[in-house]
């Protein structure tokens, strides 16, 4: 029986959460590489697994992935599949990771995976769902590695939608951290939810997506795993924002996303809600002055 290669860069929460996924089906052999060689499930060097790879999943920073995407586009072969992880804006010309992986290899060869995938979920083998962004080919080739697993993948050909997706959720949950941390009630959690699905179909837009892949599980489907969970470093940083009396530190995917965001569509086209979390987080505004503005508006 053929099985299929996968390499997953990068040994973090959700690099070992797919690991042990795809462990699960006796068709995929699994490795996982890191620069760090305690996180990493192989002796191999990076340049072997890669020239070996059927499939590369890229579960690293965004600050980093067009530099390792280019290192990967040196070794693997033309029929290797790239697939990202990574939600955010590189700070390499503001681009997202759709764009950076679809100069790099082509449309033909890459996939944007987005959707409620907690890692720590994952690890407990509790079921979940997420969108795939590739055209028909690239899903095809990529659906059969998460046959009897426990992650649905649901088609989408918006690509450059579900990368725009997973970082806008990621700046919205700190929204709903915050209105958490504040006691503001689930009346107002509503409110949040509702607008800031509102406001990413704008933003989703505005990033060359579809407006309607904000409805989707990368977008809306995630946000309300991101928002509402304690594993979620997006929705802390919203909590300590209100609860901390010193410095907080703590930076999330979501608040390292808000300058590059601000930098590629301009301060001026930050919707309501975006403009209230950029003060928040950017600026340090009281988080409660500012939400109570927001709502009045």
């Amino acid at each position: 029986m053929m099985t299929s290669e996968v390499l997953i860069i990068g040994g973090g929460e959700i690099g070992n959460a797919l690991y042990n996924l795809l462990l699960t089906n006796k068709r995929v052999t699994p490795h996982v590489w890191d620069i760090n060689p305690r996180k990493s499930t192989t002796k191999k060097d990076l340049d072997d697994l890669l020239e070996e790879a059927n499939f590369v999943f890229l579960a690293i920073p965004s600050t980093v992935i067009g530099e390792v995407a280019k290192r990967v586009k040196k070794k693997i072969s033309k029929e290797t599949i790239v697939v990202s992880l990574t939600k955010g804006i590189s700070g390499n010309r503001n681009r997202l990771s759709s764009e950076i992986l679809i100069k790099i290899f082509g449309k033909n060869r890459i996939g944007i995976l987005g959707g409620p995938m907690l890692a720590e979920e994952m690890k407990k083998d509790i079921q979940t769902k997420a969108s795939l962004g590739a055209n028909g080919r690239v899903f095809g080739i990529i659906n059969p590695l998460f046959k009897r697993t426990n992650l649905t993948l649901e088609h989408s050909t918006d690509i450059q939608g579900v990368a725009a997706a997973g970082i806008l959720k990621n700046i919205y949950a700190i929204s709903v951290g915050v209105i958490d941390a504040l006691n503001l009630g689930d009346n107002v959690k509503g409110v949040i939810f509702k607008e800031s699905v509102m406001e990413m179909e704008i933003l989703i837009k505005k990033l060359g997506g579809r407006p309607k892949t904000a409805y989707s599980l990368a977008g809306l489907g995630d946000l309300e795993a991101t928002g509402n969970s304690d594993y979620s470093t997006n929705r802390t940083l919203g909590k300590k924002l209100v609860t901390s009396r010193g410095k907080v530190t703590l930076v999330s995917e979501g608040s390292a996303s808000i300058p590059y965001l601000i930098k590629r569509i301009g301060l001026n086209n930050l919707p309501p809600l975006a403009e209230t979390i950029y003060k928040i987080v950017e600026k340090r505004r009281n988080p409660l002055r500012e939400i109570e503005k927001y709502l009045a508006k």
